[in-house]
């Protein structure tokens, strides 16, 4: 049984910046917990206070933090990047797990669609849920 992460534990963040946008890398002592990807076009400022909301005892940045949000801005600059961090799994259901663990393994430059997932971890109807 996954045992629930408590928000006190999640203590690091790290804010890129990319030419579409803000984004952070969040994360525990175990690895990175969620990264907001720069899509909704965020300043910084907004970012930072909506992040505050989720998660008030993120207020210093770690190697994990620093790494994963250069690696991102990288590769929003359109370079080659080789993600390679640990990830804080703690609160994932075995569901995300699974499909966390299957999209791993995709090689670089590779595309599989969410029912292709759902086959590879014997749930041939969990494509949505894949999504």
């Amino acid at each position: 049984m996954k045992v629930k992460r408590s928000v006190e534990s999640v203590r690091f963040m790290s804010l890129f910046e990319t030419n579409i946008g803000s984004g952070a890398v969040i994360a525990s002592e175990k690895g990175v917990v969620e990264v907001f990807l720069p899509f909704s076009g965020e300043s910084a400022d907004a970012l930072t206070k909506r992040i505050s909301l989720l998660y008030p005892f993120a207020v210093n940045e770690s190697r994990v933090t620093r790494e994963a949000a250069s690696s991102l801005q990288k590769y929003f600059a359109g370079e080659r990047v080789t993600f390679d961090l640990p990830i804080d799994r703690g609160c994932f259901t075995t569901f995300q797990d699974e499909v966390y663990e299957a999209v791993s393994r995709i090689p670089y430059g590779s595309v599989k669609n969410y029912g292709e997932i759902a086959a590879q971890i014997g749930r041939p109807k969990a494509a949505r849920g894949v999504g």
